[in-house]
């Protein structure tokens, strides 16, 4: 018979060679953690860097060239592939300043790709290159094609020395504006003004370039001089343009109801500065005021006259950037006046005179940017003009 203390020498002999085998296996599971958590690491390094330059190359895309009425968009293009490539040199994935080609041929597959986007909610939905682009697509490499791959800590040990990585990021101004909600926290207005412009005047004078170009604005500053700067104008008041076309029955001169159904000169004061409210749009169905879907238009009722009391709060915000709506037809009078909503424009306005004789009176405009966090998109490109929503990452 074996005694105890031989029986328990033998099993120390066999618990000695299996421990070792599981402390190596225990490594190898160490070290493949260690090599994923660091690809995951850099990988989210990429993606930042792809969305940080995806941001800065779309926020290039408002080019005031486009408001003069050209619609070459080459630099705006220019202007985002180099703003993109500075922004993603800033980042560094796996401790490697990470570059962009700039893909001037603006390929699909390319590192920087500018292109336009009618719906970012549709994933399905491909870039198309024939309208002025709204949306840059970047794409980040840490391969063999840019930055070079990604070197493992302890996959060599298994046969796999690197690793390629990439991450893609897409963002936007989207455009095709269809109407506004106020739903986005921490802004209760939109910067819709109550008063609308025939889209034929819109058309003639400010996209085809027809109109006068007799004042300037400082892009940066918002501030108004007398002088060209390229970029047409027109009047929004008095609705004839100097017999341009565009006039209306007596009695209303393109101010509308927003909201309420009896409209007041506190109430147009109130939108003219800050814009339409929820309690405004609550009018309307579901809070929305939009184009519908189907007849692309929308139904407005005008409001009488137009009130030289309101000249303060117009003259206020000159230079700031605010949306009409565009109408392809009105019918009646007054409060009777039956506008058909087609569009809506981004501008700003930069004269206003509503005192004197009639001949006197004017509100001039110029086309600009408009972005509205209220917007409602979805709509195609003739649906709005300079009218955006803020800038996103979409995809």
């Amino acid at each position: 018979m074996r005694s105890p203390r031989t029986g328990r020498a033998h099993r120390r002999g066999v618990i000695v060679p299996l421990a070792a085998f599981m402390l190596v296996a225990m490594l190898a599971f160490v070290a493949l953690a260690v090599d994923l958590g660091y690809l995951a690491v850099v990988h989210a390094q990429l993606q930042n860097a792809a969305d940080s330059a995806a941001l800065a190359g779309a926020s290039q895309l408002l080019d005031q060239s486009a408001l003069t009425g050209s619609t070459d968009s080459t630099t705006a293009k220019s202007n985002a592939r180099t703003q993109a490539q500075a922004f993603c040199l800033k980042n560094y994935g796996g401790g490697v300043a990470l570059t962009l080609d700039p893909n001037t041929s603006n390929d699909s597959t390319g590192d920087i790709v500018c292109g336009y986007l009618a719906n970012p909610a549709d994933h399905t939905q491909q870039m198309t290159f024939t309208q002025f682009p709204n949306a840059v697509q970047v794409r980040v490499h840490r391969d063999k094609t840019r930055n070079g791959s990604l070197s493992m800590f302890f996959a060599n040990a298994f046969g796999v020395s690197s690793e390629d990585l990439q991450a893609r990021s897409t963002a936007i101004y989207e455009g095709g504006i269809t109407g506004f909600k106020i739903h986005t926290p921490g802004y209760s207005t939109s910067k819709l003004l109550p008063y609308a412009l025939d889209v034929n005047i819109w058309n003639s004078q400010i996209v085809n370039g027809g109109g006068p170009d007799s004042f300037s604005r400082n892009p940066t500053t918002g501030a108004i001089s007398n002088g060209s700067d390229g970029i047409p104008e027109c009047k929004l008041f008095p609705l004839t343009n100097g017999g341009g076309g565009g006039s209306v029955e007596p009695g209303n001169f393109g101010t509308i109801n927003i909201g309420a159904a009896n409209n007041s000169t506190a109430a147009l004061s109130r939108q003219i500065l800050n814009g339409p409210n929820a309690s405004d749009l609550s009018y309307y169905s579901n809070g929305i005021l939009q184009l519908d879907p189907t007849t692309h238009t929308l139904i407005l009722n005008g409001y009488t006259g137009i009130s030289a009391g309101v000249k303060d709060e117009l003259a206020s915000i000159i230079g700031q950037p605010r949306i009409i709506p565009l109408y392809s037809s009105v019918s009646g009078n007054g409060n009777n006046a039956s506008y058909t909503i087609v569009a809506f424009a981004g501008i700003i306005i930069l004269d206003v005179n509503l005192t004197g004789s009639l001949s006197s009176k004017h509100i001039t405009i110029q086309p600009c940017y408009c972005i509205d966090a209220n917007a409602l998109g979805g709509g195609s490109p003739s649906s709005s003009y300079f009218v955006t929503k803020p800038l996103a990452l979409v995809r």
